[in-house]
């Protein structure tokens, strides 16, 4: 038999309110899959971060910011793996920034 470990001040929640949590993460999962019309490509924390954290701003961002909503992906070469897929399957729009000529 298998049963968590508790921490030192025993476990915060009761087996019920774990179930709940699980029942509703995969509840989330299944809508993020029909978004992106089963996909499972997407079906990552990496993107779950990159696209709400977007999704949640109101207008474009620069893509370093981008980069930093990943809060998962430690490396900025992997995060841009990442984002540049996004992007190359039309995901995410990247448009020239007009006040940034670099």
């Amino acid at each position: 038999m298998l049963d968590p470990i508790p921490d030192k001040d025993g476990l915060k929640f009761n087996d019920d309110q774990r179930r709940e949590y699980l029942n509703l993460t995969d509840q989330v999962g299944m809508k993020w899959l029909e978004v992106f019309e089963g996909d499972t490509e997407f079906y990552s924390a990496a993107y779950w971060d990159l696209l709400t954290g977007l999704w949640r701003t109101d207008g474009p961002r620069r893509k370093t910011d981008a980069l930093g909503l990943m809060k998962g992906i430690k490396s900025v070469h992997t995060a841009g793996k990442y984002l540049d897929t996004a992007i190359e399957r039309g995901i995410i729009v990247e448009t020239d920034n007009p006040q940034d000529a670099r």
